[in-house]
């Protein structure tokens, strides 16, 4: 059974069959510069509104102390030190969480957040 190995579709007559390969990795590419680019969007709002912030990050990461997440302030790579500290996690294994938690953050949190803190 052979098995082709060109995509199939989805190129909505952008891309030439003889260049689906490199339509398809530049689609790829796009998709990632644009979930690269919603990532740094929702860390400006948190990093923007940090003291709001605060209290989602400590439900969150409940290890973190008051301390933890003051020094923090709104930078991620030490937002990404502390969890890894206090979880003894590896440095990507902190990174992909922090991702996730900048991923699930919307503007209303933060106001939610502060309410409850």
């Amino acid at each position: 059974m052979h098995v082709s190995m060109i995509p199939d579709g989805g190129d909505n007559g952008n891309c030439s069959r003889n260049h689906r390969w490199q339509c398809a990795l530049q689609q790829e590419m796009q998709a990632i510069h644009s979930f690269q680019r919603r990532i740094e969007m929702n860390w400006d709002l948190i990093e923007g509104k940090w003291k709001q912030s605060m209290g989602k990050v400590k439900v969150k990461w409940g290890k973190l102390t008051d301390d933890d997440v003051t020094a923090v302030n709104g930078k991620r790579d030490q937002l990404v030190g502390k969890i890894q500290e206090r979880y003894g996690l590896a440095k990507d294994a902190a990174e992909k969480q922090v991702d996730e938690f900048i991923q699930s953050y919307s503007p209303d949190d933060s106001a939610k957040a502060a309410k409850t803190s």
